[in-house]
């Protein structure tokens, strides 16, 4: 993990709520040192830490607007620094003078924004076509597409990611109300499946699960049961393995006495 310090960011300030809606989006490079509110039920924070400057993750970029997000029930807020929250079209920048946030703020909240690399390249764009339904698109520092999430009602619906030279790497999607897993399917280096998991049957919540060889050759196959109360996949039925070359099939049978719901 690296460091950016921002010029924007160093004279307003950010407003962490108490009480909000826990929002599952991971959050990095915030650092708060409380300041005294005139409001009990709200801090009102400074960036501290490394001389006010913001994280920036090296798998995912500046995660650090994220909090910020309105429809993503965002935990903070951003002010001036006179203590007014922010309205409207708000820029940071690069110590270089080169631009790195660009966001629409309403009340202190973001709106829609985009985050740039210093070459000038976009690092992410945040956009929402009504208050249920919005996307995050992550960017490598080239204009490649490294990572989109797709969010319904503030909590993710789907999530794509790519490798570098543009070949799917993972998707996956959950129900609405992200209670269970729909499918899920990841990808090597060259292109060739991994994985492919699946729901068969949402009543009985069983799930049919294969996995490949780099050669693309299946290497296992099989059903699984999921349990809420354990939050984890149980091996159910015949599956079936294979060597690297499809052949030598191994049959092994899976039967539990008792699966938690």
């Amino acid at each position: 993990m690296y460091y950016l310090t921002l010029k924007g960011l160093s004279n307003c300030y950010l407003c962490k709520l108490v009480k909000t809606k826990y929002s599952i989006i991971l959050i990095t490079g915030l650092f708060f040192s409380p300041v005294k509110a005139q409001n009990p039920s709200i801090k009102k924070a400074t960036l501290a830490g490394i001389r006010q400057s913001v994280a920036i993750d090296t798998l995912f970029g500046n995660n650090a607007y994220n909090k910020l997000i309105d429809v993503l029930a965002g935990d903070s807020m951003r002010y001036t620094g006179t203590g007014i929250l922010v309205q409207g079209w708000i820029e940071d920048y690069y110590p270089s003078g080169k631009s790195l946030h660009k966001g629409f703020y309403k009340n202190g909240k973001l709106v829609l924004f985009k985050n740039f690399f210093e070459n000038g390249q976009c690092e992410r764009n945040f956009q929402s076509s009504d208050p249920i339904n919005s996307v995050l698109d992550i960017f490598y520092e080239d204009g490649t597409l490294h990572r989109q999430i797709i969010y319904y009602n503030a909590l993710v619906k789907k999530v794509a990611d790519y490798y570098s030279n543009n070949i799917p790497k993972r998707q996956i999607e959950f129900s609405k109300d992200q209670k269970y897993l729909i499918q899920e399917k990841t990808w090597y280096a060259d292109g060739n499946i991994a994985l492919e998991f699946k729901l068969i049957d949402l009543k009985t919540k069983k799930y049919q699960r294969k996995c490949y060889y780099p050669n693309a050759v299946l290497k296992e196959e099989g059903n699984l049961v999921y349990s809420y109360d354990t939050k984890h996949y149980y091996k159910n039925g015949v599956w079936y393995s294979y060597d690297a070359f499809g052949k030598n099939k191994h049959i092994e049978k899976f039967n539990p006495k008792s699966i938690p719901n």
